[in-house]
């Protein structure tokens, strides 16, 4: 278990039904990218896109900028609702 701030805001993001949603489970690497964009506002979106584009091959680029504006905008939706519990106490984290 680990305590977190009462203020500590949790959000998720199911990563790998969206990218399954694209057909390809191995692009929720770049749905969580995008995701994390939105959700944290530390980075420009831009920015992040020419990223994502310059680091896969030709053949998936665009592919990957998909799961990457779907898990953008999953994030700004998940802005818009709020987090899933503002009174977190305790995180379980489990490797199974």
């Amino acid at each position: 278990m680990t305590d977190l701030p009462r203020q500590t805001k949790v959000y998720s993001c199911p990563a790998t039904r969206l990218a399954e949603e694209l057909g390809k489970k191995m692009v929720l690497n770049s749905v969580m990218v995008g995701f994390f964009t939105a959700v944290t506002k530390l980075l420009e979106p831009d920015a992040v896109r020419k990223a994502v584009a310059d680091s896969v091959p030709a053949s998936f680029r665009e592919l990957n900028l998909k799961a990457f504006e779907k898990g953008f905008a999953y994030g700004l939706e998940s802005l818009a609702d709020g987090p899933h519990s503002q009174c977190l106490e305790h995180v379980s984290i489990s490797e199974d």
